[in-house]
């Protein structure tokens, strides 16, 4: 048993003040209505400043710094502001590293190898990552402003990823475009169907990320062979119910510029 030291009721006393009433009305309102894991961080006044980011946001780039800049840009522009963004530059010959070490804002975390490939740069920003939830995202795509924010009121318990739908967009004028929702999560859906989800339309949690890494030794479709380990590890995903990402389609993606290597993985 315990001892109970008896006090005047808090809920009693807090009605006592205008903003006292006002906090109780506010946080009965969440705790009747709002359901999500994201809850009120979307607008967290009082942050604690060693409290890790809401997400971790993780990009692997190679010489396309301009595609980037416009990536980065639709990250800094999202409705929730808690994250990080690690970007990997993977070898770069252009001035990719030049430019990422010339943004001054903290919540970028740039990172250098030389010329490992993706799936061990995908790696790199994991094991740098500090917040629970990963965030993939490609140097080359756009997220669209609400994504961040949508993942996480996709999250609910048991839920270890949540994933959106796309648009794929031809990078030039008059290019062609194309909505694609995705589909419900299904075990045999990822083995068999495929249209479930892109890569980069992905939130995991970090653990699952550090327990089922990326295969190094793929030149390409690392993404492909994750998805299916992650499968076999007993995840369970949930598509957020809207447009994740848009999707730039142009000569330099693997898909055009390593298309046997990735149709053989």
């Amino acid at each position: 048993g315990i001892y109970h030291i008896w006090h005047p009721s808090s809920r009693q006393a807090s009605q006592k003040t205008v903003k006292g009433a006002e906090a109780v009305a506010q946080n009965s309102q969440i705790l009747e209505n709002d359901d999500s894991y994201i809850r009120n961080l979307k607008n967290w006044k009082y942050r604690p400043v060693d409290a890790p980011p809401l997400a971790s946001v993780v990009i692997s780039t190679r010489n396309r710094v301009n595609y980037l800049k416009e990536a980065l840009d639709s990250i800094f522009g999202q409705t929730v502001q808690d994250f990080e963004v690690i970007v990997v530059d993977d070898g770069s010959t252009d001035e990719t590293w030049e430019y990422l070490n010339s943004i001054s804002d903290p919540r970028l975390v740039p990172l250098r190898q030389e010329g490992r490939g993706l799936a061990a740069a995908r790696n790199l920003a994991t094991h740098h990552a500090q917040a629970d939830w990963i965030v993939i995202h490609d140097d080359d795509d756009l997220m669209r402003p609400d994504r961040i924010e949508n993942h996480f009121k996709a999250v609910s318990a048991g839920i270890g990823a949540t994933y959106g739908g796309w648009i794929d967009f031809e990078n030039f004028e008059g290019g062609n475009v194309k909505v694609n929702t995705g589909r419900d999560f299904t075990p045999d859906a990822i083995r068999f169907e495929g249209s479930v989800y892109l890569h980069p339309t992905l939130m995991v949690r970090k653990d699952f990320m550090l327990n089922v890494p990326y295969d190094e030794t793929f030149r390409s479709g690392s993404d492909y062979n994750l998805a299916q380990r992650l499968v076999r590890s007993g995840i369970k995903m949930k598509h957020m119910g809207s447009i994740a990402i848009m999707r730039r389609l142009h000569d330099k993606q693997v898909t055009h510029a390593d298309s046997s290597y990735q149709r053989a993985s």
